[in-house]
């Protein structure tokens, strides 16, 4: 999975006043995590992924950070190659993201347990609601 993360990062793709970088991320099956940067505002999703020195290059001040959480801390998992809750606060205060959501969660963890792991560190975190809509800057 290491080698996931060995790839060019960065790589740019502009529409309109959007700029759209791509980077490679660790998991089993190649992965890019995404970051939208307009004048504006910053999205960034980390897609699936474990560890990886490049997330934190693409959450770096992002007004928004969609990142996943499909373990708890401890856990060795159901899923390598994935984050826990507290990895993502971890990297969400890291990164100074002002609003952290987390995606692809584990089906048997209870999303309470989920979202007190991450505001453990990180408070402005809240889980992804379908057809749910976030305005950024102002994402909450």
């Amino acid at each position: 999975m290491d080698d996931a993360c060995r790839g060019p990062s960065g790589n740019l793709l502009v529409i309109g006043d959007m700029e759209i970088a791509f980077y490679p991320v660790s998991h089993p099956v190649p992965t890019l995590a995404i970051r939208i940067a307009t004048q504006d505002a910053v999205l960034a999703y980390s897609a699936d992924t474990g560890p990886c020195p490049q997330l934190e290059d693409v959450a770096r001040g992002a007004d928004l950070f969609l990142c996943e959480a499909t373990l708890l801390d401890g856990d060795t998992g159901p899923a390598p190659g994935h984050l826990t809750a507290l990895q993502a606060g971890e990297l969400a205060a890291k990164a100074g993201v002002k609003t952290l959501v987390l995606t692809h969660l584990w089906p048997g963890y209870a999303i309470d347990r989920i979202v007190a792991e991450a505001q453990k560190v990180f408070s402005q975190t809240y889980i992804a609601e379908e057809m749910k809509a976030y305005r950024i800057p102002n994402s909450a």
